[in-house]
């Protein structure tokens, strides 16, 4: 089958490179600047003269999933007579590498497109088109009832603008369509719809470095802290608040000009990745039924009391727009930032892993990574399509061919060119596959009171302004009556 054979080509690939390196360099180093005779010294906090040795990497494989025969059963057994099926994207490229993409994660792509265009016997092609024109395009492809394309990507803020307007389709009448297939986010259908209707669904496909966030760490100020491994604590499931905040606590002790904790990019919604982070979502949605806020304040305060005490920890970085290059020039224990901060960060002063946001508790199942609602991308569908079931195969093989794949390319990718530990590829592969989306961030812009009940609520609870009890009592009855307008038949 070509699709396995193109994994065992890869590895195969993988592992001749590395001989051959090894035969000629003796040891593969990765993400180790070149040393110059003549390097121009620079003022930028974010770079030093003598960066961190990185260790050597052992490849990281994906593995292919043994459901792989089951999810192909959910593919009709049509062919498409080799027409082109056209996706018009809003932002950067998630099906065709373009000349500024990674050549690891555009030939993931390409593999996956192989596979998807055999299969399926049509040919994949990918549009790039700003926010106004793609609005102003589809509008008009409406208004004069004509084809615009057979999918289209847009961010995840943009369905509740999108769908009320009516310019992408409900999409839980596609034939044979799964929405409840493990290489669909389950937590991405629930925030796309509501009362039966779906306008949007995220899969593997829609992964990338811009849309999640991390735990960057100081390895070295840890080490003066404790003996503890942190990616041994991480694995065994033991990554909690409070291990974070005990770590953040003896900061202290290491004297003046180091500090527990920073954030910058993630200034605005940093309650929210705590928040989700411990095992909370801000609303549920049953399919058939109406969005619900998933909280009340009794669930809610305990979380709300984390994060009062990393937002206010004594020895938080205060300056949130010099927080990465604090942590860069090796003064900060942990930065909570957006995962593309490595690239900044790959060649800073600082001795640096990565882990996943902590868990609330131990007995929590998993990590979860609150994707950016800004950059997360969803997979939506134009009214005016005709062939309903080439849109249903095609998503599904796009979803099928990258689960698990996509998130591995990119770990490879941040491998080879920013990462300094094989642990911390581990951990982005695990920030990747532990994706989560919630329906506020969808619709906010539909009404106040979608924010004002939901993520604004615990913003607002964490710096003292207001109460979680409060607040609902404000806004629930509000939220549903929005949810309602939405979503009303």
């Amino acid at each position: 089958m070509l699709f396995s054979f193109n994994k065992h080509f890869k590895m195969i690939v993988c592992l001749l490179l590395c001989a051959s390196m090894f035969c000629s360099c003796g040891v593969i180093v990765f993400n180790t600047p070149q040393d110059t005779d003549n390097t121009e010294e620079t003022e930028s906090s974010l770079e030093t003269k003598e960066p961190y040795e990185v260790e050597e990497y052992d490849p990281y494989y994906s593995k292919f999933d043994e459901n792989f025969q089951d999810f192909m059963l959910d593919i009709s057994n049509s062919d498409y007579n080799g027409g082109t099926f056209l996706i018009a994207n809003m932002k950067e490229p998630l099906i065709i590498g373009d000349e500024n993409s990674s050549p690891i994660i555009s030939q993931e792509y390409e593999y996956r497109n192989a596979y998807v265009e055999q299969k399926l016997n049509i040919r994949l092609a990918e549009k790039i088109v700003d926010p106004d024109t793609m609005y102003n395009e589809i509008r008009q492809a409406i208004k004069s009832s004509t084809y615009y394309a057979d999918l289209i990507l847009l961010p995840q803020e943009k369905i509740g603008e999108y769908s009320v307007e009516g310019l992408i389709a409900n999409m839980s009448g596609l034939p044979g369509i799964k929405f409840d297939a493990d290489y669909y986010n389950s937590t991405s259908v629930a925030s796309a719809g509501g009362n039966s209707k779906i306008f949007g669904v995220a899969g593997d496909a829609c992964a990338s470095y811009d849309s999640h966030s991390a735990v960057f760490f100081n390895k070295t100020l840890l080490s003066q802290l404790t003996d503890e491994n942190l990616y041994k604590i991480v694995d065994s499931g033991s990554w909690t608040w409070s291990k974070f905040l005990g770590y953040a606590d003896s900061v202290s002790g290491l004297g003046e000009g180091y500090y527990s904790v920073g954030y910058q990019n993630t200034a605005e919604y940093i309650q929210d990745l705590i928040f989700i982070s411990s095992g909370m979502q801000f609303t549920t949605c049953e399919y058939g039924q109406m969005p619900q806020i998933a909280f009340d304040a009794e669930t809610a305060n305990p979380v709300v009391d984390v994060i009062k005490s990393v937002i206010n920890h004594p020895s938080k970085f205060a300056n949130d727009e010099e927080a990465i290059a604090n942590f860069a020039n090796g003064n900060t224990l942990f930065l909570i930032e957006k995962l593309n901060t490595m690239e900044t960060l790959s060649t800073s002063q600082a001795d640096w892993g990565i882990v996943p946001l902590p868990k609330y508790s131990e007995e929590q199942e998993n990590y979860r990574s609150l994707v950016s609602a800004e950059n997360a991308m969803f997979f939506a569908m134009v009214p005016t399509v005709s062939d309903s079931q080439k849109i249903a195969d095609v998503l599904a093989m796009i979803n099928i061919s990258s689960y698990k794949e996509t998130p591995d390319a990119i770990a490879n990718d941040a491998m080879s060119y920013y990462l300094r530990d094989n642990a911390s590829t581990k951990n982005v592969a695990r920030i990747l596959n532990s994706a989560v989306y919630d329906l506020a961030y969808s619709f906010s812009s539909e009404s106040k009171a979608i924010s004002n009940a939901t993520y604004n609520n615990i913003r607002n609870a964490s710096i003292g302004k207001s109460s979680v009890k409060s607040y609902l009592k404000s806004w629930s009855r509000s939220f549903d009556i929005a949810m309602n307008k939405v979503f009303e038949n």
